[in-house]
């Protein structure tokens, strides 16, 4: 077991407290670290994540702060296709072995209301040096290339409430759908996509082309209706077969457009998912596929999805 010296007095500590006061006595070097690593540029909006980071560091960090500061300004993250474990942020990078496993869920802990920060974004942003925070719209973006990432995690909305693009799905939705299909056997509370509701419409639907295009038309999420949006949806409807999927991937690929987002970030719990903006509705379908669906209530401005 690790001693200390106290007053003159030598006193017996476990390991992870000894490494903690040893990182307070480091502080001066972490905070020259802090500073030099959170520009300007990487903060974007957030201009308090220093003293967030700084904590953090003090209680997770594992070697020294010249051993560290060497590993973080080489760790990059290559923004490409790829789903890991969260754990791999710290197992499969150059962070390997300078960090507390706790650092994962300190960092998954930071977020902010306005300027929103929702989990995760803080903790890609502190592990690699080549993200940092967007100035603009996407919630991170990669200092080199500039490209611009959408981070996502549990229950999240493809959809935008802020900006006017979108809209909500409602009652009168509902039943515009309802009438153009001749449904009339659904109770009020049911004036949503739920996957009853969308069995009915498949049946209502069968083979008409037509009325498919109607009613991909009404189940956008976008105050301004896109008729070439919904003739691409008619054909993958018909092709897989799967509503709520397909107005999923409707929103998905209408939201990563008007957001103007190069690359979509998702995580759950335990692993994050990165693929590229999709070119085609079929390419957010593909995306859609790794993702748990849930039904487009009332009030949302988008269907919501989960990594699975």
């Amino acid at each position: 077991m690790p001693e200390i010296n106290l007053n003159g007095k030598s006193i017996n500590v476990d390991q992870t407290t000894a490494q903690q006061m040893k990182n307070l006595a480091a502080k001066p070097d972490l905070t020259a670290l802090v500073n030099e690593y959170w520009t300007a540029e990487k903060l974007g909006k957030h201009t308090e994540l220093k003293g967030d980071y700084l904590e953090i560091l003090q209680k997770t960090l594992l070697v020294e702060p010249e051993i560290f500061k060497k590993d973080l300004f080489n760790n990059r993250f290559n923004l490409r296709e790829v789903r890991s474990p969260i754990t791999g942020i710290l197992t499969s990078t150059k962070l390997n072995g300078d960090l507390r496993t706790s650092y994962l869920s300190m960092c998954l802990g930071v977020t902010t209301e306005r300027p929103a920060i929702g989990k995760g974004e803080f903790l890609f942003a502190a592990s690699f040096s080549n993200l940092g925070f967007s100035k603009e719209t996407g919630d991170l973006i990669d200092l080199d290339s500039k490209a611009k990432i959408e981070v996502k995690g549990i229950s999240a909305t493809l959809g935008n409430a802020q900006n006017g693009k979108f809209r909500q799905m409602s009652g009168e939705t509902m039943r515009t759908v309802f009438r153009t299909l001749e449904i009339i056997d659904v109770p009020k509370n049911e004036y949503y996509l739920s996957e009853n509701v969308a069995k009915k419409i498949k049946t209502a639907i069968g083979l008409d082309q037509d009325k498919a295009k109607q009613i991909f038309t009404y189940l956008q999420n976008l105050r301004k209706e896109n008729e070439s949006l919904a003739r691409d949806a008619v054909q993958l409807y018909f092709d897989k077969k799967q509503l709520i999927r397909t107005v999923a991937a409707m929103h998905l690929y209408a939201y990563m457009k008007l957001e103007q987002d190069d690359f979509l970030l998702i995580l759950n719990d335990k692993e994050f998912y990165m693929a590229k903006a999709p070119d085609t509705l079929y390419d957010a379908y593909d995306i859609i596929d790794k993702l748990s669906v849930k039904p487009w209530h009332q009030g949302e401005y988008g269907i919501k999805v989960t990594l699975r």
